[in-house]
């Protein structure tokens, strides 16, 4: 699924820049989280609620982005800093609010994102 979600749709690619997806691997998850493993290029995607699979893949996708991005400008900073537990998390948090409601995300997404 991961493979046929064009960064360029969205418009991520204007604020990150190109980042090759097809390299995320995405399996199902029979707990109700959503676990991303940004070291490993992997997520798990909660497979019983088929509605919002879409959504929560392009959530965590974003996340990629943030972190690809950040480790490529300045990779001595991404040593100090746990991918869950700081400040960085929590404004990857916020990117993805702020993206995930415009105009060109909620043609896909359909779902304002709190």
């Amino acid at each position: 699924m991961l493979r046929h979600i064009c960064p360029k749709i969205w418009g991520i690619d204007k604020l990150f820049g190109f980042c090759d997806l097809t390299k995320v691997q995405n399996y199902p998850s029979i707990f109700r989280i959503n676990p991303r493993y940004i070291d490993y290029d992997l997520v798990q995607v909660y497979y019983a609620d088929t509605s919002d699979i879409p959504r929560l893949i392009i959530h965590e996708l974003l996340h990629f982005h943030y972190y690809w991005t950040l480790k490529k400008q300045d990779p001595e900073m991404m040593k100090k800093y746990h991918f869950d537990e700081d400040p960085l998390w929590i404004l990857s948090e916020v990117i993805n609010v702020v993206w995930e409601n415009t105009p060109e995300m909620q043609n896909i997404i359909q779902k304002k994102e709190e």
